[in-house]
């Protein structure tokens, strides 16, 4: 009907418009007079411009929507504050990313100085899921750590010495462990019955090594990746923090939801197509047996 109304107004605006100029070429016979057009058209075009004006639609202002307040992570609200950075994480005693009260609260009281920050050991025994630790150590000076974990914290310039306490942070919390030991033969045994190059921590000989808490993260469902240099991490995917493995040592620091859901996801995928290789291993060794 709106359409109708529109439509109509505006022939009607046209013809009363040429018939001004001229009356006899509007439809309106030989006789037609300007009064006449108007009479006829520009009347009726008045009218609908009114009713358009009256009844058509009103541009309804919509007040902005407030400000969500909401966290942005939904896994344990990390980030309720400024978008980019998260809170500290508490693991396993510890807490990552802190500051000096986080460092002295969870036993790190034993600090040396130097010109690049202060080096605090634990003065308390120390253990990753039940394994004990030979030590644990972190190291304070200026850096953001808590900022988002794509984004990389950039360390003050000149002495640390000179910042004051306030301004101290500290990124992760590493571990050492005893060195594993292996049993040869074992190892042999091992890989002859499934292959590759793996060490299993059933041949480990010495105890709270660093291979048993290797393979203690992956009995708790931790998955594990290898990356360049070495470097064993490990996320879950309920926890905001990683766990890097390096020859005797293990860092834990803080992680967001998105790089742990994504780190979750690729593994998930690389498992999937292990999977499906071992399996299409298996159907042509039994074809070619038979």
């Amino acid at each position: 009907m709106l359409v109708f109304v529109v439509l109509s107004t505006v022939a009607l605006l046209l013809l009363m418009a040429v018939g001004q100029l001229f009356p006899t070429k509007v439809l309106l016979g030989p006789t037609a007079t300007r009064q006449k057009v108007t009479k006829y058209y520009g009347i009726p075009a008045a009218v609908g411009s009114i009713c358009l004006m009256v009844f058509g639609p009103v541009e309804k202002t919509v007040p902005a929507a407030a400000p969500s307040t909401r966290p942005t992570n939904t896994i344990d609200a990390e980030r309720a504050g400024e978008k980019g950075r998260f809170k500290a994480a508490s693991f396993q005693g510890f807490t990552v990313p802190g500051r000096i009260a986080d460092a002295k609260a969870t036993g790190f009281t034993d600090c040396k100085a130097d010109y690049y920050g202060y080096k605090c050991s634990r003065a308390v025994p120390s253990d990753l899921f039940g394994i004990k630790a030979v030590g644990a150590a972190l190291k304070m000076d200026g850096g953001d750590y808590f900022a988002d974990a794509y984004l990389t914290p950039v360390g003050p310039d000149g002495d640390v010495r000179q910042l004051p306490p306030e301004k101290l942070a500290y990124r992760d919390v590493i571990l050492t462990f005893a060195i594993s030991d292996y049993d040869l033969k074992c190892t042999a045994k091992y890989r002859e019955k499934n292959g590759g190059y793996d060490l299993p921590a059933s041949c480990i000989v010495n105890k709270n090594t660093i291979g048993h808490v290797s393979q203690r993260l992956k009995d708790a469902g931790w998955l594990g990746r290898t990356s360049k240099g070495g470097y064993d991490r490990y996320v879950h995917p309920n926890e905001l923090v990683e766990i890097t493995l390096k020859n005797e040592t293990a860092s834990i620091n803080r992680v967001s939801a998105e790089h742990v859901r994504e780190l979750v996801a690729r593994e998930n995928e690389r498992r999937a197509a292990r999977e499906t290789a071992d399996a299409n291993a298996a159907k042509v060794l039994d074809q070619m047996k038979q």
